[in-house]
């Protein structure tokens, strides 16, 4: 057999490294937010940009019974000259962060939004950098914290600690990280496409992939750190922004993922970014895009969002060729015999009652860690809320 860095599970999930025992875990519904979807996808065309957008319920979420706390949103401008996005990462100990990053999304994209509705399209690339830098970014993040504090005064608590809300309260109940973004739909006069990316809050990466390599263009998570953490600052908070702008060569795809994809990919060059590079070098189908941010990786568990926008080249992609190669040389792999060691473990009696995968199969923790109250504050006994919990407003 050779000797490649993935393969495909019998049960047709993509198996990067070292799959541990994942494929032995069972989802069980949510205990709150039951009708919240545990997958989001989404993809379009739109003008010379592709997109794609996957949101999955980690695999620690499905036997806590807990809800999926990752969240995007994509909106056009009313022009259609823009694509403006946001990737959240609800902190999971806070037990109603999946509200926190619905928010976070929609207050950001809906702010951004309505700032581009009549901007035209670029034309001089000189002019990029001052646009971007002059969008309501500032007004936006305080729009999300308003709205997470307003959705919290509407939660029920005990009178014992009844009182004024403040953005650490909340965020003990309801915390989240978020990164935002806008694109144009159409290049510039020197034929790149311009882009513009906050990180408003926490740990999620972003970027750029070109001709099969990946650059960063924000921190990537505990990249040259000896003791990795996973602690975030999270909205709601105070903070300031500071927009990354750039722009895509045709063939190039900027992308954000949340760290359930950050952490195991960190820089792109290990077996994970070697793995998304083959297969998202250019647009994939929308449910093909969605298996591959599915993979099985030993000791990742967490939440996994992604969303990709591309830049589409006149004519076919770069290095088309060699790409297809690298890609289906992988796909190629005698997959009986790739699963052969590790099928014989996928039965049930082999699996938790809680649907957790069995001791020893995680090698850390992957959730966030986020500020709490002070001690003795059991917020989750604190705040309470009924009805459509996963849907936010």
């Amino acid at each position: 057999m050779r000797d490649v860095a993935w393969r495909r599970h019998e049960d047709e999930r993509w198996i990067v490294g070292d799959p541990g025992r994942q494929h032995e875990m069972v989802p069980y519904p949510a205990d709150i937010a039951a009708s919240r979807p545990d997958t989001t996808i989404d993809g379009a065309n739109l003008g010379r940009i592709e997109y794609r957008a996957v949101s999955l319920r980690g695999f620690s979420h499905w036997g806590k019974k807990e809800p999926r706390q990752d969240a995007y949103l994509l909106r056009v401008s009313a022009n259609g000259q823009w694509l403006v996005g946001c990737v959240a990462d609800g902190v999971s100990q806070s037990k109603y962060s999946h509200m926190a990053a619905d928010i976070a999304c929609r207050e950001i994209t809906r702010h951004i939004t309505a700032a581009l509705d009549e901007q035209p399209a670029i034309t001089a690339p000189d002019h990029w950098r001052k646009l971007a830098e002059e969008l309501p970014w500032p007004q936006a993040v305080d729009q999300a914290n308003a709205a997470m504090m307003a959705k919290a005064s509407t939660g029920t608590r005990e009178p014992k600690d009844a009182g004024p809300l403040d953005a650490r309260t909340v965020r003990g109940a309801m915390a989240s990280t978020a990164v935002g973004f806008a694109a144009a739909t159409a290049p510039a006069e020197d034929g790149q496409l311009p882009y513009v990316l906050v990180v408003v809050a926490g740990d999620s990466s972003a970027l750029i992939l070109s001709e099969g390599r990946w650059r960063p263009i924000t921190t990537v998570k505990n990249a040259g750190s000896d003791v990795p953490t996973n602690a975030v600052l999270a909205l709601p908070r105070d903070v300031q922004v500071a927009p990354v702008t750039g722009f895509l060569r045709p063939g190039e795809a900027l992308v954000v993922v949340t760290d359930g994809i950050g952490e195991p990919m960190g820089t792109g060059t290990g077996e994970v970014g070697q793995f998304l590079a083959a297969h998202w070098s250019r647009p994939p189908d929308l449910f093909a895009f969605a298996g591959h941010a599915a993979f099985y990786r030993r000791g990742f568990t967490d939440d996994r969002t992604a969303v990709a926008v591309w830049h589409k080249p006149d004519n076919q992609w770069p290095d088309a060729a060699t790409e297809t190669d690298a890609a289906t040389e992988a796909d190629a792999v005698n997959e009986a015999d790739a699963v052969e060691e590790i099928s014989v473990a996928s039965r049930p009696d082999q699996v938790g009652e809680d649907g957790r995968p069995p001791e020893g199969d995680e090698d850390k923790p992957d959730e966030h860690v986020a500020e709490m109250p002070l001690a003795g504050d059991s917020l989750d006994q604190v705040f309470s809320w009924f009805g459509e919990e996963g849907n936010s407003d």
